[in-house]
């Protein structure tokens, strides 16, 4: 979490006109990727933050699915993002099987190798 803010802080901060706002909010984002999927490289990030924008900018947009519609636009943002996850899961899963991933690294790998009783 330190490395993260301190890049954060050296990037977005340090000589330049700071809009707290949209700062904090592209802070938030990292640190959640990092946490939950293990991914701090900021371009990787990028990729995933501009989708989950659209996603939340139209949440409560009206279900029409038509081209150009916000509707549409989160339609499409889904089908990245879920792409995506579904890609790292795969990933993720090689890796823990060959024993190259931590376990304790974040969120997704503890998801991965813990099992529930019930089922």
């Amino acid at each position: 979490m330190d490395t993260i803010s301190q890049r954060h802080f050296d990037s977005d901060w340090v000589g330049s006109e700071v809009v707290v706002f949209p700062l904090t909010k592209r802070y938030t984002f990292w640190l959640a990727c990092r946490l939950f999927i293990n991914i701090d490289d900021p371009n990787h990030v990028a990729k995933f933050a501009d989708p989950f924008g659209i996603l939340a900018a139209g949440i409560f947009s009206i279900p029409i699915d038509f081209p150009g519609t916000p509707f549409r636009r989160v339609i499409k943002a889904s089908e990245f993002i879920r792409k995506e996850l579904l890609a790292i899961i795969k990933q993720r899963k090689v890796g823990l099987g060959d024993g190259k991933a931590s376990l304790t690294r974040d969120i997704l790998s503890h998801m991965l190798v813990t099992s529930d009783e019930n089922y």
